[in-house]
């Protein structure tokens, strides 16, 4: 996977190296790779592979009921367990977009982020719009 790409940049006469796949969070600079982007991070191995690629078994586990068995409630940013030998199974969830900015944003921490009926929204943004929130999470978003 290739994660640099290199621009040119006239206004400064540089070339800036742009990095892909780096999960950067908008609140704590939080920054590291991430291997997928989506709702089933399970299958982020197989999905990035020609169809051509796959193996019968491959095909039919795409198929079959077990791919269901793990799916987020929201498109997340994952990255391999770096303590697992078991990549294809074991990961991590980094973070998610805001559903209002769509900045990038942690998911683990509430300095970050707040997850409310479907939606993260940033620190930011939740503090913006207060009042559309339930009295008990107001006071929460309050003492951020």
């Amino acid at each position: 996977m290739n994660l640099q790409k290199f621009t040119y940049d006239k206004s400064v006469n540089k070339i800036k190296m742009e990095t892909k796949n780096l999960f950067k969070c908008s609140k704590c600079n939080l920054n590291t790779k991430y291997t997928y982007f989506g709702r089933r991070p399970l299958d982020r191995y197989l999905l990035s592979k020609p169809t051509e690629e796959l193996t019968r078994e491959q095909i039919n586990y795409l198929n079959s009921k077990k791919r269901e068995l793990v799916i987020l409630i929201e498109d997340s940013f994952v990255c391999d367990d770096p303590f697992s030998q078991m990549k294809s199974s074991n990961y991590l969830i980094l973070g998610s977009l805001c559903s209002q900015c769509q900045k990038m944003v942690c998911s683990n921490s509430s300095d970050c982020s707040l997850f409310y009926y479907k939606k993260r929204f940033c620190i930011d943004c939740a503090k913006k719009n207060l009042n559309e929130f339930p009295a008990e999470v107001q006071i929460e978003i309050s003492k951020k």
